[in-house]
């Protein structure tokens, strides 16, 4: 059996604590939230409302935190490291995919501090995640002699939180979504040629907005 404890109750954090409590060998024991009066009518009364890491800590040590949230660079380092330093193992929805490239500068520290409380830093994020590293990777073998391939996800975020959507390019200004790639694909590229014995050459990215 695994005690979980869910960081964050969204839509995100809703559906991951459902199927936390409809999975066998799991076992929901508490929520961080900083809603609890809005959170604790839609949990058991076996279900502990956390204030933070540390009352994660000091209550359940053992519990694996699920990250039901999106940070990016610097943001994301900053909560795995927070769980790290206490020694509690989380997986994040969030993208961190190839901490050598997107952080060569802190990826290093990160992994020195998980491996000395022994906590383990997992990230499972859809996107990128499975669109832009599993779903590719699975098609490799039926690929041979391609040269390009168009992939379009349509998708709402109508219902999305406003800095959520500005820190993904939606609703932003045009010349900054051009300027910045908020989920850039170099990380993917290079998971996907790596697994396969590839080197990369050369990466070349650009955004339309």
């Amino acid at each position: 059996m695994m005690d979980v404890v869910v960081w964050g109750f969204g839509k995100l954090g809703q559906l991951a604590a459902d199927a936390t409590e409809r999975t066998a060998g799991l076992t929901l024991v508490g929520i961080i939230t900083a809603r609890p009066d809005a959170v604790s009518g839609q949990v058991g009364p076996h279900v502990d409302l956390l204030r933070d890491l540390d009352e994660t800590r000091e209550r359940h040590p053992d519990a694996f935190v699920v990250h039901a949230g999106h940070a990016l660079d610097d943001e994301l380092i900053d909560l795995l490291e927070q769980c790290a330093a206490r020694g509690l193992d989380v997986v994040t929805s969030s993208g961190f995919f190839h901490p050598s490239t997107q952080a060569p500068d802190r990826a290093p520290q990160l992994d020195e501090l998980a491996r000395s409380t022994g906590a383990r830093v997992v990230a499972a994020g859809l996107h990128p995640g499975f669109f832009f590293d599993v779903l590719p990777a699975t098609l490799i073998p039926v690929a041979a002699g391609w040269q390009t391939v168009e992939v379009r996800k349509p998708s709402s975020a109508a219902s999305w939180p406003k800095g959520t959507r500005h820190m993904q390019g939606i609703g932003g200004e045009p010349a900054r979504l051009e300027a910045e790639l908020p989920y850039p694909m170099e990380s993917s590229a290079r998971l996907v040629v790596e697994a396969v014995g590839g080197v990369v050459g050369t990466i070349d990215e650009s955004r339309t907005a």
